[in-house]
């Protein structure tokens, strides 16, 4: 009996040192922002009986950075077994944001309150406690508009709409890339590259029809989205992963952040050309969506920069910038547009016909994800303090982003990951 619980002992002491090293391979995936394969490696481990806090913690992480929540909540679900002081601050954030998005907000708002137990007040309560209703004032906001998916939509990702002035075409990102036979993969979410495409756009249906890849000067093996044009439609503000003249490169911590790029073209039968980097860019920091104010002398962008809003543990995140351009094309130091940033990320801005502001964030009280909230602008074009949650059918409880609209005719386009849509 003696040699049998020995024996026993050293094997169970075995396969607990293989799972520990295990975690650590899966920690490193982490690290490297590699979640499918930190993913991979996360659910093999607790599949075969090793259960912590820290790998449930992670596993969660791995869905929720690739905004598929509900498999996200039902592992942060599992952190929320353990002592509610040992967790996270950014955990009960990620896990009320989940909860939102299969729809459970009751248990929502008893996190929240158990977070005002556990943690204390602090700015992310009270800005949370300061819209205690914000159901109610949803559901007084929802059924302005009327959606549907477009016909073009694919399973691969198609978003960021944006207006070609002086036409009937949009500008878009999306994955697709049927000229290539191997198709490149960011590690992060294993999906295909985004390129951006241009489409012409019924002007009954705005249907988009006859996509085109645009020329190879703007788009590269890394990603391109969200573009925003001036009124002449001869210039195009841009986001690109930090890869600028063939030069890839990583912030301290070896992250590729985004970039803001300008591209020039001489007329709309001209092919775009002069890609320049942005000065305000950063290597430490993400420079991201571009968005111009009617008279392009101001142009808005989301960025984590040293400035910005900070989280629970005073991580920074995203926040709403924007900077003056002169008549010379110089650009003033970037402006942090305090009337609308909180402690979540505040994303997506676009600035409409008739000035008025629309944004994404996670910082409000919502109905799960990226919610899209509309902010009337003063007599100087800046965005004032009050900030609605434009409602349903918009808004979902999942990701809900890149909004625009004409205003004199009363469409736009929208992007969400909702579970009901294939794209824009």
């Amino acid at each position: 009996m003696t040699n049998k619980l020995f024996i026993l002992f050293v094997l169970l002491s075995s396969v607990t040192f293989g799972q520990r090293e295990q975690v650590k391979e899966s920690n490193q995936n982490y690290k490297d922002l590699a979640y499918i394969d930190a993913q991979n490696m996360y659910l093999s481990i607790v599949k075969n009986g090793y259960e912590n806090k820290e790998v449930f913690e992670k596993l969660g992480d791995t869905y929720y950075y690739n905004n598929d929540y509900t498999n996200a909540n039902a592992w942060y679900s599992r952190v929320f077994e353990y002592d509610p002081e040992s967790i996270d601050r950014n955990y009960y954030f990620k896990y009320i944001q989940t909860l939102k998005a299969v729809r459970e907000y009751d248990k929502a708002d008893e996190i929240l309150e158990l977070y005002a137990d556990v943690k204390g007040q602090d700015q992310y309560l009270d800005n949370y406690l300061n819209q205690p209703n914000y159901l109610e004032m949803i559901k007084k906001q929802s059924g302005r508009y009327e959606i549907k998916n477009l016909e073009m939509n694919s399973e691969i990702q198609d978003f960021g709409t944006s207006y070609l002035p002086n036409s009937n075409t949009i500008v878009y990102a999306s994955s697709q890339d049927t000229a290539s036979l191997v198709k490149r993969r960011h590690k992060w979410n294993e999906r295909v590259f985004l390129n951006l495409y241009k489409a012409t756009a019924d002007s009954t249906t705005l249907e988009l029809r006859d996509e085109v890849k645009l020329n190879k000067a703007l788009n590269t093996k890394f990603h391109e989205s969200n573009a925003v044009f001036t009124a002449d439609g001869n210039t195009m503000f841009f986001t690109r992963n930090n890869f600028v003249k063939r030069s890839y490169k990583t912030s301290s911590d070896e992250i590729n952040k985004l970039k803001i790029l300008k591209a020039t073209r001489v007329s709309s039968s001209s092919p775009w050309e002069n890609i320049t980097e942005l000065p305000f860019n950063s290597d430490e920091f993400s420079t991201a969506h571009p968005a111009l104010s009617k008279d392009g002398k101001r142009l808005f962008f989301a960025s984590d920069r040293p400035g910005s809003m900070t989280d629970g543990n005073n991580k920074l995140t995203s926040d709403i910038w924007y900077v003056n351009i002169d008549e010379n094309d110089d650009y003033s130091e970037p402006i942090n547009v305090k009337s609308v940033n909180t402690i979540g990320n505040d994303l997506f801005p676009f600035i409409s016909d008739n000035g008025i502001f629309y944004y994404s964030s996670t910082g409000h009280q919502g109905l799960g994800g990226l919610d899209v909230y509309v902010v009337l602008t003063d007599d100087k074009g800046m965005p004032t303090k009050e900030v609605i949650n434009i409602g349903k059918p918009v808004n979902s409880s999942y990701d809900d982003f890149a909004f625009i609209i004409k205003d004199s005719l009363k469409t736009g386009y929208f992007s969400s990951n909702r579970k009901s849509g294939k794209g824009l």
